[in-house]
């Protein structure tokens, strides 16, 4: 397969050793997951429905105390309108349960429907990067604060599974390898470099613009969770979409210092070319999209 998208100056050629698909696949004993953390986000939804009922009919005045703006409570997609963090009504924050210490039993997921899920703000995957070399991601049009851009597709599988598997290096490279994102919220991985969509050519860079965030699907039937992106701050028209680098502990990899002599041999020695061939992996397909030149 082999596509071509426009750019301000011409077309853009695709990575052509991946499917585009239209929904998520799943793993092994991810649906499980799907289905557990699901019912509790139902379960925590009713408790907060009683509670509020509850509360309105024995101290109304209290809700109107918590009432917040429809900017401090959400998140905007395309369109302007408002998608709700699981919250039971348009107007009220609704937090989640929380255990005898005080913690989120739960964390906070977006709240979506399926027509607010296929609305994807306009993107363009062009040339990026110093040399023109790699391929991005891009605004079309202008993208507002907290808007939602879209979903990044893949083959969904368990965090464990992915960390496990040594063909991912992670124990060295303590982050996900070019076109696989974590999911922060819960214990899945999204891995598209096989199969995907063109939230696939995201970068990574140490100035991001947009942030991930799970979703679930509201008023349908519907029972997955899905990846996001969303606009981490008002983001230009043609200007690069990137997420920020995640690693494992927020630490980078140990790598030893060494003078250029000891270096040339050490990459000159079996061990030192797998290794080396393992980050250009890692960052030469995707390299730090970062304005500041001393990052790379």
């Amino acid at each position: 397969m082999r596509t071509v998208d426009r750019q301000r100056d011409g077309v853009v050629p695709h990575d052509s050793n991946y499917t585009t698909i239209d929904r998520i696949i799943l793993g092994a004993d991810v649906q499980v997951l799907f289905q557990s953390v699901l019912s509790q986000l139902a379960d925590q939804r009713n408790a907060v429905s009683s509670a509020a009922a509850f509360a309105s009919t024995s101290a109304p005045s209290a809700l109107a105390v918590d009432a917040v703006s429809a900017t401090e409570r959400g998140v905007n997609p395309p369109n302007g309108r408002t998608i709700s963090h699981n919250t039971t009504n348009g107007d009220m924050r609704t937090p989640p349960p929380t255990d005898r210490t005080g913690d989120t039993l739960l964390p906070l997921m977006i709240s979506i429907n399926s027509e607010e899920l296929n609305a994807s703000a306009p993107i363009y995957p062009g040339l990026a990067g110093v040399d023109g070399g790699q391929t991005g991601l891009f605004a079309r049009g202008q993208i507002k604060h907290n808007c939602y851009i879209c979903e990044y597709k893949g083959h969904v599988i368990l965090k464990a599974a992915y960390k496990e598997d040594p063909k991912n290096y992670y124990e060295l490279l303590r982050t996900t390898r070019p076109y696989s994102q974590f999911h922060q919220e819960v214990d899945l991985c999204v891995d598209a470099r096989r199969h995907g969509s063109e939230a696939r050519f995201i970068r990574r860079s140490c100035a991001a613009n947009v942030i991930l965030k799970s979703m679930c699907v509201v008023g349908s039937d519907d029972t997955l969770i899905h990846l996001g992106l969303f606009a981490a701050r008002d983001i230009d028209a043609d200007e690069e979409l990137t997420i920020g680098w995640e690693w494992d502990d927020g630490e980078l990899p140990a790598v030893a210092s060494m003078t250029p002599s000891d270096a040339e041999d050490y990459l000159a020695r079996p061990e030192g070319r797998r290794m080396s061939k393992v980050w250009r992996q890692v960052f030469g397909g995707m390299a730090c999209a970062c304005p500041d030149a001393e990052c790379d």
